[in-house]
């Protein structure tokens, strides 16, 4: 299914497309967890230098690590996109 005109793309609001209160909130947000080093270690996206491409290279790079030392390795994967297509909004 196209994200054009669904909505999903709905759903996706990048830090650029916010109106002004939620910049400003966001950049402050986002100020003072690095002036105060409060990001997580591992995190992927939304910093500068990072992106979603670095997540599944670290998969990958700690999997292979595994292997070359002989351990196992197991990789699952959850897919929680439609989770919530199948609740009643009535109820919820």
């Amino acid at each position: 299914m196209s994200l054009i005109g669904s909505k999903r793309l709905k759903n996706y609001h990048p830090v650029s497309n916010l109106p002004f209160p939620e910049k400003l909130v966001a950049k402050r947000s986002e100020t003072h967890l690095s002036s105060h080093r409060l990001h997580d270690n591992l995190q992927s996206a939304y910093l500068t230098d990072h992106s979603t491409e670095t997540a599944p290279l670290k998969v990958h790079r700690d999997i292979a690590e595994a292997l070359d030392r002989k351990c196992m390795a197991a990789l699952v994967l959850l897919d929680l996109s439609a989770a919530f297509d199948v609740i009643d909004h009535k109820i919820l």
